[in-house]
């Protein structure tokens, strides 16, 4: 392969560096005209403007009177006699002292030639910068707007109206920290405001505080710490009274910026009466206020380390389980109440200590799942997932005593959003049990094991194996293949759930599959093929090789379903089949229907493509030939390889099918027996000839678009 592709490779090197140096050539021509267009437009833009933008003055004084008399000095010049100077080696020469910045002096003299003044080229240089970010800086258009008009432009349908109006809050935040954040707490408290120009106010607030960036994040939190204190104690007040406004998008906007201030202050040991302030709402007769006051406990657990609120732990888990409650009358009280609790669950941990704690805890998120508003149910579920992950250790006695039963029911319900909480308890039962699995495996004998694996998952098979077989016929034909829905959701389970208990999932799976493998109806038809390659890690290979050599005359056959989502199903269970050791696989008898449906579901839909690819990539990692004279593959090799190529030559990438062909193509070439080198040579030639195509495409690609396109296709090939 080398000897071939050497002196080709060598050829394209210098083809790409020859057209690198005259790429290169060109750039700097450009460059240099650039350079000298942006100078001339710049003083173009200043130089006598007088369209109402900014004052009719400003053009004529200050520093943009210098850049007139450089304009005059460049182009209007006259020799002794008083005839044009129309040299452009003149105004060549000049603006490009001017746009290095050279300290050469040079003389501007007026038109009446009653002013006479000596600059450097960098000081006029200096001018044309300032004017020009002066002219173009947002507070030139919106500095008489007032800051309701200038939130509001931040929300125009037009992208321009809302990026000149970001710039100019960003301009008067850098202006005038103190004076931003209050006018912006004064418009948030606006009663009169529009709703979204209240919340738009907030959400700038909020986000004057907060980044993403660790090194912004700190200096953000410096500039509010080192604001006046009476400028902070406005702000503070002016979010706090907007709690109780009547508004919920401003309310919601104000508890995002208190926990801003909050994940600001509480930890240099400031503000700490927020928390006693927000409990006492919680107690009010107003629900909007106990709504919006719990909702931004909630915000505060979430954005702080819970080792800062633990000491306050107490307080907060009162105020929230009181909420929370089964006798609250309001459904969105219980629900802001719900979420806050899922947010403080991690520092609670000394609460769910005490058994009796525990007990209120757990009783007041059980009732919640029972309530008549959905949002509560879910929120409810949702916490129940996050318990089994933080408490697995203390579930014991609430599984047996409601869990069980709770969340199977939950599993049934109508509600998309319930039931797939309900579903993720019984993932996170099975990921938690799975992990302490692994634990027990690496421990050392005769040593005893921290913690105590309960066996949830095998205790509830009956009652949760038969609800998830139920739920994978629930597809939705019409669905986004990426949208996360109940019938994926328990697909996943079902394959934690065989990874928890091993051979015990196989008996009553097996029952299901056999009854719906042929079932008319393509939902039972696809369940039935989903339970199958969702069992088949866990179990012990020698379980499950009469079951599979049984399975894979029939999935074969699926593979060419008129039903698209059935093949895509059978094609990723035989990429799951070709997962398992080879030995569960009777080549003798399966291989070459196998092959014969995996090269034609290549040329089937993307997301059939992606799964046909994965199986062959299996299949010829566990063969593996390398060092053999010929291997299971190698009558196929040519055959598979063709029509892995002839499916990459279209543009597209759907489902990352084309990917998908170059990973399987990368993965026969390094796993070839020697019979297969003379096709993994030719595959070699092509490739460069692939490679070669996309360098010229480069050179002709006009948008971004195209260029990470060719970027991705060029990574496929040289993987």
């Amino acid at each position: 392969i080398l000897r071939l592709a050497g002196p080709r490779v060598l050829a394209e090197l210098d083809a790409v560096r020859r057209e690198t140096d005259l790429l290169l050539d060109n750039l700097r021509l450009e460059m240099g005209n650039g350079r000298l267009v942006r100078l001339l437009c710049k003083m173009n833009f200043v130089t006598e403007r007088d369209d109402g933008t900014v004052d009719s003055e400003w053009s004529e004084t200050g520093d943009r009177y210098l850049i007139k008399l450089f304009r005059d000095y460049v182009f209007h010049a006259v020799d002794d006699d008083g005839r044009p100077v129309a040299s452009m080696a003149h105004v060549v020469g000049n603006l490009n002292k001017l746009d290095s910045g050279s300290p050469e002096k040079v003389m501007l003299m007026s038109r009446d030639e009653k002013s006479c003044l000596v600059v450097s080229y960098s000081e006029v240089k200096r001018c044309v910068e300032d004017a020009y970010q002066e002219l173009t800086s947002p507070t030139q258009t919106w500095r008489k707007m007032s800051f309701a008009e200038i939130l509001g432009g931040t929300l125009s349908p037009d992208a321009n109206i809302r990026e000149q109006a970001t710039r100019a809050l960003e301009s008067a935040e850098n202006e005038n920290f103190s004076q931003y954040v209050l006018s912006l707490t004064q418009e948030l408290a606006n009663e009169s405001a529009q709703p979204p120009v209240r919340s738009a106010a907030g959400i700038a607030l909020k986000n004057a505080l907060t980044a993403k960036d660790e090194t912004r994040q700190e200096q953000h939190s410096q500039r509010w710490l080192q604001a006046d204190e009476g400028v902070r104690g406005q702000v503070k007040q002016g979010v706090l009274v907007t709690l109780s406004s009547e508004n919920r998008q401003a309310t919601t906007a104000a508890a995002q910026a208190i926990a801003a201030i909050t994940a600001t202050e509480l930890p240099q040991g400031q503000w700490q009466d927020v928390i006693a302030t927000l409990l006492q709402n919680v107690t009010s007769s107003n629900t909007g206020l106990k709504i919006a006051s719990l909702q931004t406990i909630g915000f505060i657990c979430e954005s702080i380390s819970p080792d800062i609120l633990a000491a306050q732990s107490n307080t907060i888990l009162t105020a929230v389980v009181q909420g929370a409650n089964s006798e609250e009358p309001s459904q969105e009280v219980r629900y802001a109440a719900i979420t806050a609790l899922l947010n403080s669950l991690e520092f609670v941990r000394q609460n769910f200590d005490n058994e009796g704690e525990r007990n209120v805890i757990m009783q007041t998120v059980c009732e919640a799942t029972q309530s008549p508003d959905d949002s509560v149910q879910a929120a409810a579920f949702e916490c129940l997932v996050r318990i089994m992950q933080l408490y697995y250790d203390k579930m014991r006695f609430y599984m047996e005593k409601a869990l069980y039963g709770l969340t199977v029911i939950g599993m049934k319900h109508e509600d998309e959003k319930i039931a797939l909480q309900a579903i993720e308890f019984w993932s996170t039962v099975c990921d938690e049990e799975i992990e302490l699995q692994i634990e027990e495996d690496a421990r050392d004998p005769g040593q005893p094991p921290e913690r105590e694996n309960y066996q949830f998952a095998k205790t509830a098979l009956s009652q949760v194996l038969p609800t998830l077989l139920f739920l994978l016929t629930k597809q939705d034909a019409d669905a986004d293949e990426d949208e996360w829905n109940v019938s994926m959701a328990a697909a996943t389970c079902l394959s934690l759930l065989a990874q928890t208990i091993g051979n015990d999932i196989v008996a009553p799976v097996i029952p299901f599959v056999e009854q719906h493998i042929r079932n008319p109806d393509w939902h039972y038809r696809e369940a039935a093929v989903m339970a199958f390659g969702s069992i088949l890690d866990g179990p012990d290979p020698n379980v499950l090789t009469p079951l599979v050599s049984q399975a894979l005359p029939v999935l074969i056959e699926m593979v060419k379903d008129q039903v698209v989502q059935v093949k895509d199903s059978a094609a990723w269970t035989l990429g799951r089949v070709c997962d398992l050791p080879i030995e569960c696989i009777q080549l003798d008898v399966h291989l070459h229907s196998m092959i014969s449906a995996l090269v034609a579901g290549l040329e089937d839909s993307p997301r059939i493509v992606a799964n046909c690819c994965w199986a062959i990539m299996n299949l010829t990692e566990q063969l593996g030939g390398l060092d053999a004279e010929t291997y299971a593959l190698s009558q196929y090799f040519e055959g598979i390889i063709t029509t892995l190529m002839r499916i990459t030559e279209a543009n597209v990438n759907e489902n990352n099918s084309r990917t998908s062909a170059y990973e399987a193509m990368a993965t026969l070439a390094s796993t070839g027996a020697r019979d297969t080198h003379a096709v993994i040579a030719k595959l070699g030639v092509a490739t460069l000839d692939r490679l070669d195509a996309t360098i010229a495409g480069l050179a002709q690609a006009v948008g971004v678009d195209d260029r990470l396109a060719l970027a991705e296709l060029q990574s496929n090939l040289l993987n």
